[in-house]
């Protein structure tokens, strides 16, 4: 739903949105394969595709801010269980009892709004997790990575996007 006022016109909200000739050739022959196969056109496929890109980009910035939100022991014991690592597994690692674990593993769970180890797991797998488990000792590591590995900071900040025409 549009929330601007200053764009009320359904033909002013239509010109938001690129047309297909302003597309790469490689994206257009994509977006015309997809919009075949859906039985749509080209217009249409551009609008769902932009409204998925943000709906993508929206989660992964409610994530972010969920792993910004626990506390250094939270991710620690958060990275484990990523790294499919049991309760008494991580408890060992970290020198804590599993019922302390268990606790920590609830309010990670919480936070993230998930009610299994196995949500949580498909929420973060394709966040990089290696140097927390290779660790010698976990609790020196102060940088966290997110996603493959990058920095997560501005990642999924709208003034941090790249654009082409820049």
């Amino acid at each position: 739903m549009i929330t601007n006022p200053q764009i009320s016109n359904p033909i002013e909200v239509a010109d938001l949105f690129p047309r297909p000739e302003s597309l790469d050739l490689a994206v257009l022959d994509e977006v015309r394969a997809l919009a075949e196969n859906q039985g749509c056109a080209q217009e249409e496929m551009i609008v769902r595709l932009l409204r998925q890109a943000l709906h993508t980009r929206r989660r992964e910035g409610q994530t972010y801010r969920a792993w910004e939100s626990l506390s250094l022991r939270e991710k620690q014991v958060a990275a484990m269980v990523c790294a499919g690592m049991t309760g008494r597994q991580i408890a060992a690692r970290l020198v804590l009892s599993p019922e302390t674990i268990k606790t920590h593993v609830r309010h990670v769970l919480a936070k993230f709004g998930l009610n299994s180890r196995q949500a949580f797991r498909n929420l973060l797998a394709d966040w990089d997790f290696s140097r927390w488990i290779t660790a010698e000792n976990p609790m020196m590591i102060m940088d966290l990575s997110g996603p493959r590995g990058k920095k997560v900071r501005n990642m999924y900040d709208p003034l941090e996007l790249e654009c082409e025409s820049e």
